[in-house]
């Protein structure tokens, strides 16, 4: 005899065997679709990770490779901007070397002019009877070229001069030239004269104001005195005091009033120049 209680237990095994086997039926569907889907995935994934093992360096995510593509365009604007920039150095470097070759134009140009200028003044000069050095004007020309030219070009501009008489052009004292003039026993004073460009052209090239100005010029005087007195000694086979007396005491008055000419009106040329915008 069936009972109810007996037909509620019977409905409940029933239908816990039916989702048993509806379970057992959805898993098994579940993977065997589950198996080609896992398959297709190994296949496809495969060749990428061949292409990430070949590309990516040992220590390289796959989270670092997916964001290379960013990091990539991120390369390409840097490459960009660096190749802009490299464009504007080029730029200005090409100006630069052209500004550059102008200013040594110029330089060389104002060397040139300058030599050419102690030349026309070299050979203006008066002969007393007391000394055969005359008097001339070739310092305080070398005095302004080392205002306006500094030690180096000023030096080069009183060489220049040099040169130009040891070859014959009558640029020295009285128009005379030749390495006769240049050797002979007034000589040392003619190359004391780049004594003079290099201390006076060192002490306006470092000094700021009139005093090391003057110091410099009186001893780039001092040191042109020197080595023509001892040169004029050798030459013309006197003492060094006969030579002195008869090479550099009548010559002090006459370079001492050209200092102060020097001293005064020299820093005013080269303001005049600087604005002119020639140096």
């Amino acid at each position: 005899m069936i009972t109810p209680v007996n037909c509620i237990k019977r409905k409940k095994q029933v239908q816990k065997s039916s989702c048993k086997k509806l379970k057992t039926r959805t898993n098994s569907g579940c993977k065997k679709t589950a198996a080609p889907d896992k398959q297709r995935l190994q296949k496809t994934a495969a060749p990428d990770k061949q292409r990430l093992q070949k590309n990516c360096s040992p220590g390289q995510t796959t989270a670092a490779k997916k964001l290379q593509p960013r990091t990539n365009n991120g390369c390409e604007n840097t490459a960009g901007t660096e190749k802009y920039s490299c464009g504007k150095t080029a730029v200005t470097k090409g100006i630069n070397q052209k500004l550059n070759s102008t200013e040594k134009t110029r330089s060389m140009v104002l060397t040139a002019l300058i030599a050419a200028i102690i030349c026309i003044m070299g050979p203006l000069s008066l002969s007393i009877p007391v000394s055969p050095v005359p008097i001339s004007l070739v310092n305080l020309a070398i005095y302004f070229s080392c205002y306006i030219l500094g030690m180096k070009r000023g030096a080069v501009s009183v060489l220049l001069y040099l040169l130009i008489g040891f070859v014959g052009l009558p640029v020295f004292a009285g128009f005379t030239a030749g390495a006769g003039k240049l050797l002979g026993p007034t000589g040392g004073y003619l190359v004391g004269y780049v004594f003079i460009a290099l201390i006076c052209g060192y002490a306006f090239d470092h000094g700021n104001n009139r005093l090391t100005d003057l110091i410099g010029m009186l001893l780039g005087t001092a040191a042109c005195y020197l080595f023509g007195t001892a040169w004029l000694a050798y030459q013309a086979g006197l003492d060094f005091q006969a030579a002195l007396a008869a090479g550099v005491i009548p010559f002090i008055p006459g370079d001492l009033v050209k200092i102060v000419i020097a001293l005064i009106a020299a820093p005013m040329l080269v303001k005049r120049l600087k604005a002119a915008e020639v140096i």
